[in-house]
Parts: structure tokens; C-alpha cells; sequence
């Protein structure tokens, strides 16, 4: 029997060993015989950062620990063909700060081989949004995510807020940690799409020119994933549609509705009501446009939780990504971000807002020197706004990142 920490162990030794391989190597191929379909591709990314250790980087904070300025983070893919039809696809991330875990593990099933058409299944990458395919290093311009899809808001899906009083008193604690009952602690509440954690489900993706789609069903909700066993009854139902039509273009909505509480809080609903009558309930729009040299993203989103407590929670949040690459390698980007939270009243003072207002921009430079080796420079800078009374609380890092391909 394998000792406890023994499968980390062994993955983290294989990929030491993979890091042996010199990085103009874009794979590792394993080819089959005649006489089995064994096909098994291997292929890595790693991440150097040199940033500092303050709020800033905190406020980047993911639900494991880490954060994308992590002095280092490595992640190993092995993807493979059962047969013409059914490919499996793996992804594991590595860190000191997040530890060894399973990033994604399904498989593919296209059974049209001249159709974009296919069917996952497994622990799959979320089908709504268009952040996602842009979240590793080698494809992001810049090191941070946009606040839509990691921000920790102070509502958590595991504990409920006695009253709209007990939320407030936790507003802006988001990633520091929430505990709506008097003393310190706590863990950080739910961001509206949490894009470092896939979840179990499968999904129906396709494009037929200049349509494209997808359709899933999944065990949690985009801001509570649940890859291993379901915590609830109930399943999210998402998906996006897009439209392509002018070269460069591409425009789409995304939405989603499930229940993101689990089972075991019902003890403390009042009476009558389950968590399966409560759902996230996310409206997306995207658009993106590239011509020449120059590439725009941009997302919008409205997300509502509906909670036994203190009624409907709604905040609308948004993003513009900006990038130019000149000839030689080099490149410019920039985003700019916010979250805005709608007002709710307490039982004294004005209405404000259920949680603070949250601002941030990042820019910086990069060069590609090629296909795997790119270096950036940014500067992020995020911004708290506890209106309609306080004070402005702002944090700024400036960080250097290679992206390593092997």
C-alpha cells in the first residue's frame, strides 16, 4: 500500500523529470503499436514569479491558497486517444502554496470527424464565459485574473448570514476570510466564477458557422464547484451562444442556474426550506475583437445567490482586455475591472451596498522570444470602495513572470 502523501510524491517527481527535457521539446509522445490504439501526449508549463508578499497579492488570493504570483506554479497535461472517436484529456497543477491536485480529468467524444461537435464529460473546463482557454500564462498578456473570475465576495455558500446586519459586518472581508458570528476567522466567500476550480458534469460543444455553442450540466455551480460527490440534490444547467459574424468578431451569452448550497446547511434554514430552493443565477455577455496586431476582450456579467436569510444578493461585474504585439516579439496589455454590488438596508444608517466595491487595473509588458518562453512585467493596482461612507482602501504590486512551455 502506498504510503500517505505517496501519489503527491510521485507526481511531483515526475514532473521534476519532466522539466529534464529541454524546452524547445513542445511534447512528449508516446506512439502506438499495431496492435493497440495507445496514443499519450505530454506537455507542461511552468510559471516564475518574482513579486512581493503583501495585501495586493492577497487580494489575487485562490480558495487553496496560492494566487497566480506564486513564486512558482507548474502544470503537467497528458492527453490521450481510446480511439478514432473518444480522446481523454488530464491537466494536474503543482505549487508549494495550492499543492498537488487534479485541474481536469474528461474525455471527448466527437462522433462526426468532419463536424465540430463533441460531447465531455468528466471534470470539465466551464462552458460559459470566454476567460477560460486564456487562463494559462503562455495565453494571458498579462499574470492576474479579472475580478469576475476570482474575486471572493463576502457571501459564503457553506454558512449563512443570520440577517442583513451579520453580511454587512463582514463587507470587504471577502479574501481575508468571513465569519458572520462575532470573532475572527473563517473562510473566504464565493466568487461569481471561480475559473481555478472545474467541475464534474458533462457538456455538448459545437460551432456550425457562424453559430457556436455549448450546453452542460454540472454537479455545482460556477462560484461552488463539486467534482467529487454532489453536495446537494439539484444540478446547474449552463451554456453559452456565440456569433462570429465579421472576421475578427466574435460576440456571445453565457448563462447559468443551479442550487449552491449543500445538503448539510439545512439545518439551519428556516424551517420548511432545503438548499436545493436556492440557486445561483449568472446572465454573461462577451465580446472580443482582433484585427491586425491588436486583440480586445471583454465580459459582463449579472449574478444573483437567492439566500433564506436576507433575500436576493445581486452584483454586476465587468472587464476590458486590451493587448498590441509589435513585430519583434514584444507586446502592451491591459485590463480594467470592477465589481459593483447592489444596496441592501440594514437595521440602522442608509442603504449601502452588501459587500464593498471593487476596482482594479493591471497593465505591463511582455516579449515572446518564442513559441515557449515569455517574459512579462506588470503593475496591478485594487481598490475597495465601502460606499456610501469610508475611506478608499487600495493595494499595488508590481511582479515579473516567465512562462516556461515544455
Amino acid at each position: 500500500m502506498m504510503r500517505r502523501g505517496g501519489s503527491a510524491f510521485f507526481v511531483q517527481t515526475f514532473f521534476a523529470l519532466s522539466l529534464a527535457f529541454p524546452l524547445s521539446q513542445p511534447s512528449i509522445s508516446f506512439a502506438a503499436d499495431d496492435e493497440s490504439d495507445f496514443d499519450v501526449h505530454i506537455r507542461g508549463l511552468l510559471d516564475i514569479v518574482a513579486g512581493p508578499n503583501n495585501d495586493a497579492v492577497t487580494l489575487n488570493r485562490l480558495n487553496a491558497g496560492g494566487t497566480a504570483f506564486d513564486p512558482w506554479r507548474g502544470r503537467l497535461f497528458v492527453e490521450g486517444s481510446a480511439n478514432d472517436e473518444i480522446n481523454v484529456f488530464t491537466q494536474l497543477h503543482l505549487s508549494d502554496e495550492s499543492g498537488v491536485f487534479v485541474y481536469g480529468a474528461y474525455a471527448g467524444w466527437t462522433p462526426i470527424a468532419d463536424r465540430d461537435l463533441s460531447l465531455q464529460a468528466g471534470k470539465i473546463p466551464w462552458p460559459i464565459g470566454t476567460f477560460g482557454p486564456r487562463t494559462y500564462s503562455n495565453k494571458n498578456p498579462l499574470v492576474g485574473t479579472p475580478l469576475l473570475y476570482q474575486y471572493h465576495t463576502s457571501l459564503r455558500g457553506d454558512v449563512m448570514p443570520a440577517d442583513v446586519d451579520a453580511l454587512l459586518s463582514e463587507a470587504g472581508q471577502g479574501q481575508y476570510g468571513v465569519n458572520y458570528a462575532p470573532g475572527p476567522g473563517g473562510w473566504r466567500g464565493m466568487p461569481i466564477v471561480y475559473d481555478f476550480c472545474w467541475d464534474f458534469g458533462a457538456a455538448l460543444i459545437g460551432s456550425a458557422r457562424p453559430f457556436e455553442f455549448s450546453l452542460a450540466v454540472t454537479n455545482g455551480t460556477p462560484s461552488s464547484a463539486n467534482a467529487g460527490r454532489d453536495a446537494n440534490g439539484d444540478k446547474s444547467i449552463m451554456g453559452r451562444v456565440g456569433l462570429l459574424p465579421l472576421p475578427g468578431l466574435r460576440v456571445g451569452v453565457s448563462g447559468s442556474t443551479g442550487a449552491y448550497m449543500p445538503d448539510d446547511i439545512e439545518p439551519s434554514l428556516p424551517p420548511g426550506t432545503s438548499a436545493e430552493r436556492y440557486d445561483q443565477n449568472l446572465l454573461m455577455a462577451d465580446v472580443e475583437y482582433a484585427f491586425s496586431r491588436f486583440e480586445l476582450h471583454a465580459e459582463g456579467a449579472i449574478n444573483t445567490w437567492e439566500t433564506p436569510t436576507v433575500g436576493n444578493l445581486t452584483l454586476h461585474g465587468y472587464y476590458i482586455e486590451g493587448k498590441y504585439a509589435f513585430a519583434n516579439g514584444a507586446f502592451v496589455a491591459a485590463r480594467y475591472d470592477a465589481l459593483l454590488f447592489d444596496e441592501v438596508q440594514g437595521t440602522t444608517g442608509p442603504a449601502r451596498p452588501w459587500d464593498d466595491d471593487v476596482y482594479r487595473f493591471e497593465g505591463g509588458l511582455g516579449y515572446r522570444f518564442d513559441r515557449h518562453v515569455i517574459a512579462k512585467v506588470v503593475y496591478q493596482k485594487t481598490t475597495l470602495d465601502p460606499r456610501p461612507a469610508g475611506e478608499f482602501r487600495s493595494s499595488e504590486l508590481v511582479a515579473g513572470q516567465v512562462s516556461l512551455g515544455f
